[in-house]
């Protein structure tokens, strides 16, 4: 019985010393160990709509990092940390995903841990070293992806969801000079080193716009109702809707429109008389523009450009007194 009971307990302890050494060897070897750990937001979605397709179109994520370090090195003893200086770099691409082939612009900006950029950021460019910003081991990030305002002319892209992403690298030391850059974090011998990939989407609906309208302007006409002399005249409907956004342009019938007649008409409030005119979507003044006859059209992304024609007809007009005669039409898109 004796022997016996040496010999299991032996066996017991060559097993419990087979047991450490095999936890010792996986938390040794436990590399994947998330060495910063990132909480806060890191994707964002950017609505357009008619109000702010002018604007520029920020998507701002923030939070805050905790790194830690093993200072035995070991695993599974880990440790908050921080350090006196930051360096922080950027990659992304210039652009987001693309939709029917258009893609809109990017711009990363912003701070980790104080480092960074505020205005714009160069991909693959390191900023610092700085001092860090921290509270205790704790330091927060504010990063923005953005699309820039357009400056020249609208530019209602395609419907869809653009997607762009940007990888934000920081890297923190203890003493000054340049940056170390490392991009790969280790808690043993990068624990202050960590990265997170920030996602912004931008969100473009249907769309369409009434950029401006020029009058439909007949000058002076001293011959009306003495010669039935025919006028023509040219306004035009400046529209800018998606790129492959059908839509359709609609002319009311004015504020004095005789049914009698079959046309619009011009008043003037000192002789409260009128004069008869009409509108035409084509040069030869065949196809009349009104609201059961409109103008089709397909976006194109840009303005576009519609030529309204105008008419005053060669029949008897009941105006005979001088004067200047107007008349207000809405103009209406539907999309």
């Amino acid at each position: 019985m004796p022997i016996s009971m040496r010999f299991t307990c032996r066996r017991y302890l060559r097993y419990f010393l087979v047991a450490i050494g095999f936890c010792l060897a996986l938390c040794i070897s436990h590399t994947s160990y998330a060495v910063c750990e990132n909480s806060g937001s890191t994707s964002g979605t950017y609505n357009y709509t008619s109000s702010n397709i002018m604007s520029d179109a920020p998507v701002a994520m923030s939070g805050t990092i905790l790194c830690y370090s093993s200072p035995l090195g070991l695993g599974f003893f880990l440790v908050p940390t921080s350090l006196a200086r930051i360096c922080v770099m950027a990659s992304f691409t210039a652009n987001t995903s693309a939709n029917s082939d258009k893609t809109l612009p990017i711009r990363v900006y912003g701070t980790v841990g104080g480092g960074g950029n505020t205005s714009s950021m160069t991909s693959g460019t390191w900023y610092g070293p700085t001092t860090t910003s921290r509270s205790g081991n704790t330091i927060s990030y504010n990063v923005s992806l953005m699309v820039p305002a357009q400056t020249s002319s609208l530019l209602a892209y395609p419907v869809g969801t653009y997607t762009a992403t940007a990888t934000i690298y920081w890297d923190m030391q203890s003493r000054a000079g340049s940056c170390e850059r490392n991009t790969v974090a280790d808690y043993l011998n990068n624990p202050d080193a960590g990265s997170m990939v920030l996602t912004a989407s931008y969100v473009v609906p249907k769309f369409c716009q009434l950029n401006t309208t020029s009058s439909v302007n007949f000058g002076t006409m001293p011959s009306v109702n003495t010669s039935n002399t025919v006028y023509d005249a040219t306004g035009a409907v400046n529209s800018t809707c998606n790129s492959g956004t059908p839509y359709s342009i609609q002319l009311g019938l004015g504020d004095y429109y005789s049914s009698s007649l079959g046309l619009r008409r011009m008043y003037s409030t000192a002789s409260q008389e009128y004069i008869a005119y009409d509108l035409y979507s084509d040069a030869t003044r065949t196809r009349q523009w009104n609201t059961s006859q409109v103008v089709s059209l397909t976006g194109t992304g840009t303005a576009q450009n519609t030529i309204v024609y105008g008419r005053i007809p060669n029949i008897a007009q009941t105006a005979v007194s001088p004067g200047t005669y107007s008349d207000s039409v809405i103009v209406t898109i539907s999309y």
